[in-house]
């Protein structure tokens, strides 16, 4: 719980006067002096300058105050509807969001969407890899997942929802010598496409999906397979090679190093979805993810 020493602390820099923040505090003068040297002591800070006329905040002092007590009311905030849930007020929704989603684009607007619409649910947010995630939601330890599939992907035992359709573009290092002069499908043949995804590797053995037509046929020199995005990233930003990405994933945010083209051939899009088990125990699930899709309209 929240630092005896701090809960002194707000209250003598609230009065700006000891004997006045002991009496609040239902303490003697020295119980509090002792909780203030406390606290300076163990920060290595001096947070009041005293005088026989005034006490005053140092600037950290002033600093700490301000965060201080907006942790405060986090904490209490968190201390409330924990009470809500243990007394069956509040429900739960545990949601999980694929890593690679953009936070700033597609997690926060959902998640903000959700919490005004359903202000008494308690959402235990989880951002995990796909395969995790897909996982979580098979052994019932993630209620509603959020992630991209390939369009008409099965997904076994699963609802699914499609919340909105993104088509792909080809991403190049900005200084790509390829780009001089336009690119085209034979510049595309000359070098490797980038890929962090391997065909069907969420359906399991014996049940692999062929890739899509408009990948197959996308001009390459090789396919390099890559453990994670962050690599991917790399690769591509150092000229390794090109990769396809939709334009709603987080390592596109803000990032000027790259350029989206247009794929040579139309079609290609991934969908985002909302998944979650076709016998789910938590009858949440499918209000929610009609808010999820309603919170990505544009």
């Amino acid at each position: 719980m929240f630092s005896k020493h701090i809960s002194f602390f707000l209250e003598a820099a609230q009065c700006l006067n000891f004997t006045e923040a002991a009496k609040r505090m239902y303490v003697s003068q020295q119980a509090m002096t002792w909780h203030i040297a406390a606290l300076e002591k163990e920060l290595n800070l001096t947070l009041f300058v005293r005088s026989t006329r005034s006490v005053q905040l140092t600037p950290v002092g002033i600093y700490l105050r301000d965060q201080f007590s907006r942790l405060s009311d986090e904490m209490n905030l968190i201390v409330e509807r924990a009470k809500k849930m243990s007394t069956e007020q509040l429900s739960r929704l545990s949601l999980g969001f694929y890593h690679g989603l953009s936070r700033q684009r597609i997690i926060i607007p959902i998640l903000t969407a959700l919490r005004q619409q359903c202000p008494d649910t308690f959402f235990d947010v989880q951002v995990l890899d796909m395969t995790t995630l897909r996982n979580r939601l098979l052994d019932g330890k993630v209620d509603l997942g959020i992630t991209m599939t390939d369009a008409g992907t099965a997904w076994p035992g699963m609802q699914t929802t499609v919340l909105r359709s993104y088509p792909f573009g080809i991403y190049l290092a900005k200084d790509h010598p390829l780009l001089e002069g336009g690119l085209s499908p034979e510049k595309l043949r000359a070098i490797s496409y980038l890929t962090t995804e391997r065909p069907g590797a969420l359906l399991g053995e014996g049940r692999r999906q062929a890739r899509p037509s408009w990948l197959q046929n996308l001009p390459c020199r090789d396919t390099l397979f890559l453990p994670d995005m962050d690599t991917l990233m790399v690769y591509v930003e150092s000229r390794r090679g090109f990769t396809c990405l939709t334009d709603n994933l987080q390592a596109l945010d803000g990032n000027a190093r790259l350029v989206r083209l247009e794929l040579p051939a139309p079609g290609g899009f991934s969908q985002m979805i909302c998944a979650y088990p076709e016998n789910t125990p938590n009858p949440l699930a499918g209000s929610m993810a009609d808010l999820c899709r309603e919170a990505l309209k544009e």
